[in-house]
């Protein structure tokens, strides 16, 4: 019989552009205090739990949340952190760093338009994605299969170690 895996998945703490409302996708700002008071108590909360290995992106934020959650932890002594540009957020292109709230709504407004739903239906993730690919000036927001195809590539990576 084969010994299964368990993957935990946390998110980083608040950053200031969480806090202000803002793009982040590959964009990187430093954690908040209140963000890292909350990655702290994540932390207690996982302290006995024996981790094999960490992974976090490349990014400040997640490296820094991963720090904490190792000084938080009882069986951390002997594990480091390995970074993989996989693992990062989705990549909003022109849109890193604009308020995110008026283009979302844009975005999905138009992205329901085109498929023929309510105004207000709920977000259609891969398709607003793919909208917002398609609206980027510059061409270099991740669509949605971009997306998944990056964050696939780094889960088989780990699946096989």
């Amino acid at each position: 019989m084969t010994k299964g895996v368990t993957f935990y998945f946390v998110r980083h703490g608040e950053t200031y552009l969480n806090r202000l409302g803002r793009f982040q996708g590959w964009a990187d700002a430093p954690l908040t205090p209140e963000g890292l008071e909350i990655v702290h108590q994540s932390g207690r909360g996982l302290a006995d739990v024996k981790f094999d290995a960490v992974y976090t992106s490349d990014l400040g934020r997640t490296i820094k949340t991963a720090q904490i959650l190792l000084e938080e932890n009882h069986h951390s002594q002997d594990l480091t952190i390995t970074p993989m540009p996989e693992f990062r957020e989705v990549f909003f292109g022109y849109y890193e760093g604009l308020e995110a709230q008026s283009v979302w709504r844009d975005m999905i407004a138009e992205t329901n338009h085109e498929l023929g739903l309510p105004r207000d239906a709920g977000i259609q993730v891969e398709a607003t994605m793919n909208k917002m690919k398609a609206s980027d000036p510059t061409g270099l927001a991740e669509n949605y299969l971009e997306f998944w195809h990056r964050v696939e590539t780094g889960l088989l990576e780990l699946l096989n170690r």
